[in-house]
């Protein structure tokens, strides 16, 4: 069973404004090609923009060690695919939230919360766990946020069949049981919660118009209680750059951590005009929707800038500025 961590060493105050880079689907190729290209040029750009906006962390959403996660805390992924293509230098110390996705539950997630106790910068310490901040907005207004990271394969379950076609399902009664534990526990985080910003962030998408494309329990079940309480959520899996609105929620993928990108062969998944950014095909040379990429992209991740508005970014692997979502105002508390 999960609890709730209270990470009280994780409740940063700050002046000005709060700042994170996301990126999603990073971890290398297999364990004979433990890195990509992409995934290393994009090291290079993430580690450029975290110094210009001052980041505070970086939110991991899954799928970090391809193609069948790790199966022991002491395997040298960490380091090949991990510590040394986001280097401590690059980086200067900064913490990594993550968690799972599909590809690391083919392994042994329990081993990827282990090391954990192993490096000071790789924070996974539960299957999911809320991280509270605080700082002080640019206009001096006292401003708090909650970022839920959640494990999206616990909630709605695994792959049935091989890709492509793949269906999810929850497979036991176990894991039945332990997907309303999860549930209740995300709708007991969401409704208590009196921060002026809520993120939640997973692996699989809710929207997606990639070729694994729209999570229909996400949109069912977690879509309404964003809408509920003036949540927004952030993802990977597909591995694209994708910004769909619906009912207030903003939903971002940023999927692209490794490779760029998946063909929007479920576009028709996602409601009409809810689609307000995408980059899409080999390289981002194939559809997209908002501003096209005018050079090659190999791969890429976003960031989000907390202040009296939130600004979410996403770029490529330099670290080029891609697309910048509106900005989304704070919640509304009764």
């Amino acid at each position: 069973m999960m609890f709730f961590v209270s990470l009280l060493c994780l409740c940063h105050t700050v002046t000005s404004q709060l700042s994170f880079l996301a990126i999603g689907d990073w971890g290398g190729q297999n364990d004979s090609q433990p890195t990509t290209s992409g995934q290393i040029a994009a090291s290079h750009g993430m580690s450029i923009v975290a110094s210009d906006i001052d980041a505070k962390g970086i939110l991991l959403l899954g799928d970090n060690f391809y193609h069948h996660g790790v199966e022991s805390n002491t395997s040298s992924r960490f380091n090949i695919t991990f510590e040394q293509v986001y280097p401590v230098q690059s980086f200067q110390n900064l913490p990594f939230y993550v968690v799972a996705g599909n590809h690391d539950w083919k392994g042994n997630v329990q081993a990827q919360i282990e090391y954990h106790d192993f490096s000071d910068r790789w924070h996974f310490p539960e299957l999911y766990y809320k991280l509270p901040f605080n700082f002080t907005s640019s206009t001096g207004i006292r401003r708090t946020i909650d970022i839920i990271m959640i494990d999206t394969v616990t909630l709605v379950g695994e792959c049935v069949l091989d890709f492509p076609g793949c269906t999810l399902a929850l497979q036991s009664i176990a894991a039945i049981e332990n997907a309303e534990t999860h549930w209740q526990w995300l709708s007991q985080q969401l409704n208590t919660s009196t921060a002026d910003y809520l993120f939640v962030g997973g692996h699989f998408p809710i929207y997606s118009a990639g070729s694994d494309g729209t999570t229909p329990d996400l949109v069912s079940r977690l879509l309404p209680m964003l809408s509920l309480v003036g949540g927004h959520y952030i993802s990977g899996h597909d591995h694209m750059h994708e910004h769909v609105a619906v009912n207030g929620v903003n939903m971002f993928v940023t999927g692209p951590g490794r490779e760029c990108c998946y063909e929007p062969i479920k576009l028709d998944t996602v409601p009409k005009d809810a689609m307000k950014f995408m980059i899409s095909g080999e390289n981002g040379t194939g559809t997209s929707i908002g501003p096209t990429p005018t050079e090659i992209i190999l791969s890429g991740f976003s960031s989000l800038t907390f202040d009296d508005s939130i600004q979410v970014k996403m770029y490529n692997q330099n670290g080029i500025c891609l697309y910048s979502a509106p900005p989304i105002s704070p919640r509304t508390l009764l």
